[in-house]
């Protein structure tokens, strides 16, 4: 992506039977982009926000209002670390639309943002939540769920404004403004008792939609009004760390009161079991091949 190495490297991995964590060739394709990933969710039945493919700027966007929903955010299919999102990109109306797409197509300081296409979803108002999973889809009684954490946005800002922009997730404020008083974009907490488990299985069910390998981070949002969850994508190969000032996860293992070398020995341990089962397949062909 961007001439960026990444299906790649697993693929070659995986050609050369070398060991590796985290997702193999199918998870990390299916979720590089979302076009894929939603068809998953779609296919698989995980409830996610009603979205369109906008393709390469000549797909008629005439009804998307009516089709997606009122107010629709606009994304890269393919992007990371909120690349190409921001405040922007929340629109009620064609005019704001069709400027915000010329944008888009011109790219940003020499990233192509509509190298995968560009999507648009319906903006769910509501709270925000990610989960972090480890292991393997088609090994259910290995894999970890971790406790859930929300993403508390700041109070200052209005409904529209409460998602992870570019701008201000990195602090880079061209066009967004900071948080009064030099306070945090957003804190984590732990949400109620009662959803807990509901966060987890809709996590699970999105995972195995993509038959997720590895480790993974799911991101998620709740209807204000109807308390409904929609997942907004899974991230293979999200990036981990022990402070949760650099990412999510570290504020997942502080609430879990998991310490960063354990998640890394589940990690290792996937890894692991995956080459075993792997080896002992090849072996059974090779029986069959003699036989």
């Amino acid at each position: 992506v961007n001439g960026t190495p990444g299906i790649s490297v697993v693929r070659l991995l995986e050609e050369k039977d070398i060991i590796h964590t985290g997702a193999d060739e199918y998870f990390y394709n299916i979720t590089t982009s979302k076009v894929p990933m939603k068809a998953a969710f779609d296919k698989a039945h995980v409830t996610n926000p009603v979205w369109k493919m906008i393709g390469n700027g000549h797909t008629d966007c005439t009804n998307i209002f009516e089709e997606v929903g009122n107010t629709i955010i606009v994304k890269p299919a393919v992007s990371g670390g909120s690349m190409g999102v921001g405040l922007k990109n929340i629109i009620e109306d064609h005019t704001a639309l069709a400027i915000l797409l010329k944008q888009m197509f011109e790219g940003y300081r020499g990233w192509n943002l509509a190298s995968g296409g560009i999507i648009a979803e319906k903006f769910i108002t509501g709270r925000e939540f990610t989960t972090l999973i480890t292991g393997s889809y088609d090994d259910p009684e290995k894999a970890v769920i971790y406790t859930p954490v929300e993403r508390f946005f700041h109070s200052s800002l209005p409904d529209k404004e409460k998602f992870l922009s570019f701008d201000r997730l990195w602090e880079i404020y061209e066009e967004e403004s900071p948080m009064p008083n030099e306070e945090n974009f957003y804190e984590y907490k732990v949400p109620e008792a009662s959803l807990i488990d509901a966060l987890k299985k809709i996590s699970w069910d999105a995972y195995c939609a993509t038959k997720g390998k590895g480790y993974t981070r799911v991101d998620i949002r709740m209807d204000s009004k109807t308390g409904k969850l929609y997942v907004l994508e899974v991230n293979a190969q999200c990036g981990i760390s022990e402070d949760e000032n650099y990412t999510s996860i570290g504020a997942i293992l502080k609430f879990d009161k998991k310490s960063f070398s354990q998640l890394v020995v589940e990690i290792l341990n996937d890894a692991f079991i995956r080459a075993y089962k792997k080896n002992i397949r090849k072996k059974k062909v090779s029986r069959r091949k003699i036989a």
